[in-house]
């Protein structure tokens, strides 16, 4: 009966030590992520206009030497 007790004591502190482990809340560094990623986005699209000027400066300024 003391072994059983024990085993279940046992069993009970891990089910709780699990159960308050699995509950941690993520939302925030989900947001964190979310904005740097959003950040990133704004970034790449300015890199990408900024490389359709200088490609379209390239082509016009070709266009007239030639």
């Amino acid at each position: 009966m003391k072994q059983f007790f024990r085993l279940v004591s046992m069993l009970a502190i891990a089910g709780l030590t699990f159960a308050y482990t699995s509950c941690t809340d993520y939302s925030e560094d989900i947001d964190k992520t979310n904005n740097r990623v959003d950040n990133l986005e704004t970034k790449l699209a300015d890199v990408e206009k900024q490389v359709d000027r200088k490609s379209t400066r390239l082509n016009s300024s070709h266009t007239i030497g030639s």
